[in-house]
This record gives C-alpha cells, sequence and structure tokens, in this order.
C-alpha cells in the first residue's frame, strides 16, 4: 500500500496538488457561510430543562436581557433630564429599539392613586388632614384672615404645649409653601405649587421622586431592549446606535459619564473581541510557527510547503463545520489557532524523516516510500488517537463540546491526510525543480543534548524514572485545591474560577460596569426568579425567601402594592376625615376693603405667635427650628408689606378665592380616591407589569444574594437554600451554576470516553500492552507536571481552558506514540530487548520541533489575545507542551529502557568494533533496496 502510494505521488505529483487545491477551493466557498454565535444557551444546548425554562423565562420577562445605561457624573439636577432626553431619541429609533424605560409614571391611575402609597404616607395624610381641618374651615370661612389667626393660635398652643400641639406642627409644615405662593401672587407671579399637597402627599411609584430609578451609590438607569436576532446582527445594530445617542448625550450633557453594560451588550463586545483576537492570533501563530520550523529544519522551503498544506486542511475543515453546526460558537472561534499549532506537528515528522532519508544518500522515491512507511505509520496512528480524543466529546450533554469535539476531530483528519497525500507530492516537485541533487542536513541526530538525554536515559533509567514520578507527585500536591488559612489568606493550589466576566477583555467598558452594578437591585441582572402561579401563596413563598441566610433581598408585587388589606383600613379613615368638612363652610359675606384688613390683621397675629414660639425654641436649644421658624415670620413679614402695595387688594383677593376653588376640587378627587377598590394586574402601569408579572400572569419574586455568587461555593449555598424554599428556580445565578456544571462534567465525562478510546485504538495498533502502557504512563505523568506548571506559574482553571483537556491528551499520546514507534522499529521485532537511541534521531527531532512549533502557535493565541478566556487557553497549552515534551523525552524513554534491559551501543561510526569493517573501516549503514525497476514519470 505505501509503495503504490509512493509510486502514484511521484508519477502523479500534479494531479494531487489539484485534487488538493480544488478542496480547499470548495472548502472556502462553503466556509464564507459560516458565523460566529456568542450565545451562551446555544452554547450549552436547549436539550436540558433549566436551559429551556431560562429562555420561557426570558420571553415572559424582556427586561431581563436589556442592554443597560447608567447615568453618573453630571450634577444631581441634570440626570433626570438626560435620562428622558435619550428616552425620546430611542422611542425614534424602532428600527433598532423594541421599548425603553427610563422612569416609572409620574401619575398613579385614576380612581387607584392611594393604593400606591405606603401605609405609613397613607397615615401621615390622615394626621395632616385631622390636624388641618380647623384651618381649612377658617379658610372657607373668614378667608385668609381666619387662616392666619387659626394658625396663630395654633403656634401658641405649640409652644404652651398643650394638647393642640400636635396640630400645631402639622399645620405649621402648611405654611412655607403657602407663604412662598402668596408672596409670588402679590407680586404678580404665578403662584406655584399647591400649599395644599401637604394635605395629600403626591408619591410616585416605585423608584425615586419623579420615578427614576437609581443604583445603590445614585447614578441613574435607563433600560433599553434591542431588536432580538440569532447572528447578533440585530443586537450590533442596537448597541452601536445605542453608543451614538450616548456620544451626543455627552456632548449635550456636559459633565455626563455615560456607561452601557447587559447581556446583549457584553455579547457584542465578546463577539468583537473574540473574532478580532482570533484572526489576529492565528495570524501570529501560522508565522511564528513557519519561522522556527524554517529555523530548526535550516531551510525555507519545508516549512512553506507544511503552511500550504495546513491552510488547505483549515479551509476544508472550515467547509465541514458550515455543513454542521454552520457556525462556530465561543470555544471552536479558537480552531485556526489551535490548528496553527497542532497541525503543522505531522508535517514537522513527516519533512524531518524525509531530510533524514535523503540525507542518507536516498534519492526521492525511497526516502519518500521509507518516511511514509515508517514515519506516516506513526504520523496517523497519533492523529487518530486524537481525533478519536476529540471526537470522545460527541457523547458531551453540552452542545459547545460537541462542536468543538467534531470541529477538532475533522481538523485533526484533514490535517493528517494534506500531509499524507498533498506534502509528499509537493516534496517530490521540489526535488525535481531542483534537479533532485541538493539534500538536507541533519544535525539533530548529532546534537550533544539529544544523545546527552539518550545517555542519562541509558545508563540510569531507574533514577530518572524515580525522579520524574517523584516530581509528578510533588506537582499533583503542589496543585491540589486548599482552602485559605484561618487569618483570611486565599485559597492555594489549582483554582477554577467560573467567573464569565473574568474571561472578557479586562479593559472593556461594558465589562468594567458589569462588574460594578449587576448585582444592584435596580440593574436586576443577578437575581433568583422565583415564579409564583398561585398568586395566595406569593406573601408566604417571599416571607420564607426573606428568612434566608444568603437572601440580600428581595422585590416581587407585594413591595409595590404593599399590604393591600391594611391600606384599605386607612383609606377608610380618611374617608372619615373628609366626612367631617362636609360640607365646607360658606365663605363670610364682605368687601374688598374687609377682606384685606381681616387677612393683614391674621397675618400680624401670626408673626407674633411665629416671633413667640421662636423664642421658645430658642431657649430649648432647637436651633434648627428657630432658624425655620423666624424664615417663616420674615416671609409673613414681607406679606404683610407687599399687601400695602398698589395694586395688592386684587391680587389678594384673587388668590384667596382661587384658594378655595382648587382646594374645593382637590378634597372632591380626594372624596372619589377613597372609594377604592384593591388593585388588579390590569392596574398597574406597564412598566411596572412587565417587571414583576409575567405575560401569562405569573408573579415573579426576585431573590437577590447577600454575597457575591460569582463564587462558586456561594452560588451554590445561595441556590440551595432558595430550592429548599421553591424547588423551581430560575434567573441568571441559575443559568450560572448549571451551565458551569455541565461543562465540567461534559469535559470529565469527554476526557473518560476519550481515554477508553484512545487506550483500545492502542492496544489494537500495537497488538500488546506493554507499549501502550508506555504512551498511558507518559500521558498520565505529563499532566500531573501540567498541573504543576498551571498552579506555579498562576494560570488557573477556567471554562474556556478547561475545553483545552482533550487536546492535551491528544498531545501527550502524540509525542509519546511516535517515540514508542520509532522504538518498535529499530528493534524489528515484538520484544522490548536492546532498546535503541530514541531522543538522538529524527524522531526525536520531530517531536521535540512539533512541540516548539506548538508553543509558538499556542503562544501567539496567549500573547495577543485581549479576550482572557482565549488567552487562557493559549497559555495552557504551552504549559501542557512542555510538560508532555519533557515527559515524551524523559519519562517514556526510562520506562522503555527498564523495561527491556541493556540496550545495544549506540552506532558509532570510524571505530573499531562490531560497526566497522575490516581495517577498522567504516561500515556504511544498509540502504533500502531500490525498488525493482526504474520508475518514471
Amino acid at each position: 500500500m505505501v509503495l503504490v502510494l509512493a509510486r502514484a505521488l511521484v508519477r502523479h505529483p500534479g494531479k494531487a496538488i489539484l485534487i488538493a487545491l480544488a478542496c480547499s477551493l470548495v472548502g472556502g466557498g462553503l466556509a464564507s457561510r459560516l458565523r460566529l454565535d456568542t450565545n451562551r444557551l446555544a452554547l450549552i444546548g436547549d436539550q436540558h430543562t433549566y436551559s429551556r425554562g431560562f429562555r420561557r423565562f426570558q420571553e415572559q420577562f424582556a427586561d431581563v436581557d436589556a442592554m443597560v445605561v447608567v447615568l453618573g457624573g453630571a450634577p444631581e439636577a441634570g440626570l433626570p433630564a438626560a435620562a428622558d432626553a435619550l428616552a425620546r431619541r430611542v422611542a425614534k429609533r424602532r428600527d433598532v429599539f423594541v421599548e425603553c424605560f427610563a422612569r416609572f409614571p409620574s401619575q398613579a391611575p385614576r380612581g387607584k392613586a392611594l393604593l400606591f402609597l405606603t401605609p405609613q404616607a397613607l397615615d401621615a395624610t390622615v394626621q395632616r388632614l385631622r390636624a388641618g381641618k380647623a384651618a381649612v374651615a377658617a379658610l372657607f370661612e373668614n378667608g385668609l384672615g381666619g387662616f392666619f389667626s387659626c394658625v396663630a393660635g395654633e403656634a401658641r398652643a405649640l409652644g404652651e404645649g398643650v394638647e393642640a400641639a400636635e396640630r400645631g406642627r402639622h399645620t405649621l409644615a402648611l405654611l412655607e409653601p403657602f407663604v412662598g405662593g402668596l408672596a409670588r401672587a402679590l407680586a404678580g407671579e404665578a403662584p406655584g405649587p399647591e400649599p395644599w399637597e401637604g394635605f395629600v402627599p403626591r408619591e410616585d411609584l416605585p423608584g425615586d421622586p419623579g420615578g427614576y430609578v437609581h443604583t445603590r451609590d445614585g447614578r441613574l438607569v435607563v433600560l433599553v431592549q434591542p431588536e432580538r436576532s440569532q447572528d447578533l446582527s440585530a443586537e450590533r445594530r442596537a448597541v452601536s446606535a445605542l453608543r451614538e445617542l450616548l456620544g451626543d448625550l455627552a456632548a449635550e450633557f456636559p459633565g455626563l459619564e455615560p456607561g452601557l453594560t447587559g447581556q446583549p451588550v457584553l455579547e457584542v463586545d465578546e463577539y468583537q473581541t473574540y473574532r478580532n483576537d482570533a484572526a489576529l492570533a492565528s495570524a501570529v501563530a501560522l508565522l511564528a510557527v513557519t519561522a522556527l520550523f524554517a529555523v530548526a529544519s535550516r531551510r525555507l522551503l519545508g516549512p512553506l510547503l507544511a503552511l500550504l498544506c495546513l491552510l488547505v486542511a483549515v479551509a476544508c475543515t472550515l467547509g465541514v463545520a458550515s455543513l454542521w453546526p454552520g457556525h462556530l460558537n465561543l470555544i471552536s472561534a479558537a480552531f485556526c489557532a489551535l490548528m496553527a499549532g497542532l497541525g503543522v506537528d505531522y508535517a514537522v515528522h513527516l519533512v524531518s524523516r524525509y531530510d533524514e532519508e535523503r540525507a542518507r544518500g536516498l534519492p526521492a522515491l525511497p526516502a519518500l516510500r521509507a518516511s511514509l512507511a515508517r514515519t506516516g505509520h506513526a504520523v496517523a496512528g497519533a492523529a487518530a488517537t486524537t481525533a478519536l480524543a476529540f471526537l470522545a466529546t460527541l457523547f458531551s450533554d453540552v452542545a459547545g463540546i460537541r462542536e468543538f469535539g467534531f470541529v477538532a476531530a475533522v481538523g485533526i483528519v484533514f490535517c493528517v491526510l494534506v500531509n499524507l497525500f498533498l506534502l509528499p507530492a509537493l516534496l517530490v516537485v521540489v526535488d525535481r525543480w531542483r534537479g533532485g541533487e541538493r539534500r538536507p542536513r541533519a544535525d539533530w541526530p548529532r546534537a550533544r543534548f539529544a544523545v546527552l538525554l539518550d545517555r542519562v536515559v541509558e545508563e540510569r533509567p531507574g533514577g530518572v524514572l524515580a525522579a520524574c514520578l517523584a516530581l509528578a507527585l510533588a506537582s499533583l500536591v503542589l496543585a491540589w485545591p486548599r482552602p485559605g488559612g484561618a487569618e483570611g489568606s486565599s485559597p492555594s493550589g489549582l483554582r477554577y474560577d467560573a467567573n464569565l466576566l473574568r474571561l472578557q477583555a479586562a479593559g472593556l467598558p461594558s465589562v468594567r460596569l458589569a462588574e460594578e452594578v449587576l448585582r444592584d437591585p435596580s440593574v436586576g441582572g443577578m437575581f433568583a426568579a422565583v415564579l409564583v402561579h398561585d398568586r395566595s401563596h406569593l406573601a408566604r413563598v417571599q416571607r420564607a425567601l426573606e428568612a434566608l441566610p444568603s437572601v440580600g433581598e428581595t422585590l416581587s408585587l407585594r413591595d409595590v402594592l404593599g399590604d393591600q388589606r391594611l391600606k384599605l383600613e386607612r383609606i377608610a379613615d380618611l374617608r372619615a376625615e373628609l366626612a367631617g368638612l362636609e360640607p365646607l363652610p360658606r365663605a363670610r359675606a364682605g368687601g374688598e376693603r374687609e377682606r384685606l384688613a381681616r387677612a393683614q390683621a391674621g397675618a400680624e397675629e401670626l408673626v407674633g405667635a411665629l416671633e413667640q414660639l421662636a423664642r421658645g425654641t430658642l431657649l430649648r436649644g432647637a436651633t434648627g427650628a428657630t432658624d425655620a421658624l423666624l424664615r417663616l415670620q420674615e416671609g409673613l413679614e414681607a406679606v404683610v408689606r407687599a399687601a400695602r402695595t398698589e395694586g395688592a387688594t386684587a391680587r389678594l383677593i384673587h388668590y384667596e378665592d382661587g384658594l378655595r376653588r382648587r382646594l374645593r376640587a382637590q378634597f372632591e378627587r380626594l372624596r372619589e380616591e377613597c372609594a377604592v377598590r384593591p388593585l388588579r394586574d390590569e392596574d398597574l402601569p406597564p412598566a411596572i407589569r412587565e417587571r414583576f408579572v409575567g405575560r401569562d400572569g405569573t408573579a415573579l419574586i426576585r431573590v437577590y444574594p447577600r454575597e457575591d455568587v460569582w463564587e462558586h461555593a456561594r452560588l451554590e449555598r445561595f441556590l440551595a437554600e432558595v430550592r429548599s424554599v421553591v424547588s423551581d428556580v430560575g434567573g441568571v445565578p441559575v443559568q450560572l451554576y448549571e451551565s458551569e456544571r455541565l461543562l465540567r462534567r461534559g469535559v470529565l465525562r469527554a476526557a473518560e470516553i476519550a481515554a477508553v478510546f484512545v487506550l483500545m485504538y492502542l492496544l489494537v495498533h500495537f497488538r500488546g500492552f506493554a507499549r501502550p502502557f508506555a504512551v498511558g504512563a507518559t500521558l498520565v505523568v505529563g499532566f500531573a507536571w501540567t498541573a504543576g506548571l498551571l498552579t506555579v506559574c498562576g494560570v488557573g482553571l477556567n471554562p474556556a481552558n478547561l475545553l483545552a483537556l482533550p487536546l492535551v491528551l491528544g498531545i501527550g499520546i502524540d509525542y509519546a506514540l511516535h517515540l514508542v514507534h520509532r522504538d518498535a522499529e529499530a528493534r524489528g521485532r515484538p520484544s522490548l530487548a536492546g532498546a535503541p537511541a530514541l531522543v538522538a534521531t529524527s524522531t526525536g527531532r520531530g517531536v521535540t520541533l512539533s512541540a516548539v512549533t506548538s508553543i509558538a502557535g499556542f503562544g501567539a493565541l496567549g500573547f495577543v489575545s485581549a479576550h482572557r478566556g482565549l488567552a487562557s487557553i493559549g497559555w495552557t497549552l504551552c504549559l501542557a507542551v512542555a510538560a508532555c515534551l519533557a515527559a515524551a523525552l524523559l519519562f517514556c524513554p526510562a520506562l522503555l529502557r527498564l523495561y527491556a534491559g541493556p540496550s545495544r551501543p549506540l552506532p558509532l561510526e570510524g571505530l573499531p568494533g562490531p560497526k566497522t569493517g575490516p581495517g577498522g573501516a567504516p561500515r556504511k549503514p544498509a540502504e533500502d533496496p531500490p525498488p525493482p525497476g526504474p520508475i518514471s514519470d
């Protein structure tokens, strides 16, 4: 078979090249349809119950995945204006935005307003109305003069500490807006806010006054819902448009510091960062690998041919990936950079062996046949084990791992096929172009370091083996996770960080802002969602959740509506107080001069009462109350002076009559509001209903954790406590916990299945147990050393580099497999006796060079990637390759030597002995016999 393949490639290299070119063109054309999917739900898959539940939760409550605008920096008075301006501009862009939430409605529905007040506010309203009834009656009967006289009497009672003192406090609270409005009216200006609003305070719906929502540190929050799409196109347009609007807003409002985050923004930013980093890392990796190959092999065409083969394999792989799964996810997007570090390995081994055979003097065909027969068999075996390791991920229950495993396995298959068929054809063409005379140098077998390694292993295999095992044990002890000490020291060992925000680029503003405000209830992201279908159980469930130690806060309809039974009782008290004012007294007849005189006399009387009350408060040391009373006194004195000016009489009469009319209308509205029934869902404004009531009528309880739940143990404790109250829990914390748990379980399951597949293949491949054991033991030692290196270098595990484990498994097996194959080839028999040199051969050179090029490729991924997840994959693979290479060059030969016993002497030409001819003349090495008959094109 090998001879037939070699003959065909030598006879018709052009056909092999044309076939490869056609395949790469077809693959490249199909690959143009590939897209990058950053949806983490799609990464896990819809086959899981919690994943389907989270999608239903997103459909029920749209603000969960809204873009979050945080406005700060500007003076506090300017933030509401900026939010309103942003809401108006977003409303005009219906092509990219679905809706915008900037504030709760400032007015409650007519006939239901009192039910939106707190019981405490209703109590205060009842007390104010009860205390102000006498002043109101005096105003209607005797005008401003009667009102001032009544308040003066209450002020004197307050100073004397009699029973009416409490009533006096409530009445005096009306004076400041009243006096200000009267002064403006006498000056011919608009009177401003009604003083009677103090009887019934206007409270907006949940949030700060004005209906705006703030973070705990005072910044204002605006939620913007974008259009959704399967390929992020709509979200990308929405994020770009919103950032443009925020730039214009910052220019319009000096000092404004707008920030933007939220799940759609994080996905779009991660998509851009991931795509740019993967493309740049792939390009740098290809250049670095090619340059290293060229320097190590001291030739340029061989590495360039290997690079061409790699590009063909990548194009074909991406073409297959466009058929299934049809996209690249956050895991498989790093495929090109990974293949740059891994796919060139097969070319390194074949070119190294071909150079060795050509350096021995063999012509192209015998050299090609020897390379394919000896090294090609090992390359195919190594590729098969790596592909099996990746295909084992198809048994994972995580969709993203399955997709990555399939794409990687297809990539490995194409790499080995291209290197077994296209690369030999290219080598033949290059040799013919050069005339077949120039032969490459193979200096590696004579390298002192390679010979030294073989000699150390040859002389002390037991010592090398013991040292390797001791270092592996020390690495495992070092990497074993340990909790922090009693003084609060951080945990040690190899740590696992499940925080997905720490996988993204550290400098992204959206990531920094998300880390700051994600747990803030006003932003609403990090909460466990408890859905209550039976409203009668809402209060009981929420009280049970609030009693949990790990729960910091809960929000539901109860916090918006409060206890309606208690509110209805307070409204009944208010209705009784209003009944005591019916009918309102009629105004006493009198001319304008008389009314003005009564007003002046009442104001002067009130000035005196306030002066007396101020002296009393000053003696008691209540300086704050004294200052307030003196301000009222000064305001009233200004009103008295203004009443003596020309035209003041008409303005005062007009203001007095207006007060009566507006107060009468307000009391009529208050009586209407008191005839109220309990609130229903349809009575709630949409901005509130959509946050706490699903589209199917289900009530939502938002359960916020007390601690930062990005730490796995805290998240697990929080969810366990919440599930002890309600079994069906959703929301972002559940999504994080379940997806991370599935990811770890999926990787471990894939690793277990991969180990079984690889072991079975090795048993069949080697037809025995000794060599598979050597390969497997080398892999275990390499894994142990990798764990120690990761711990020492501070590279922890995370959901991104955890997926590199199947690749590490393939790498560790490949290096050992090549050396064991070379060992079996040199022996020429199933026995392990008489092991030859392994490191000081073209195979050792190929293993070392492929490891160095892999480190260069993976290092490029770690060095140039701003995305911390991609960078962690690169650095993890760099350390793993170094550890597996060291295990293959030290542990594997030592294990073979220890098992086989003493070896033959190394072949040293030119010295007397069995390797020399008569007279000490060097005995030439036996060459492969030429093929029977000439081979021509």
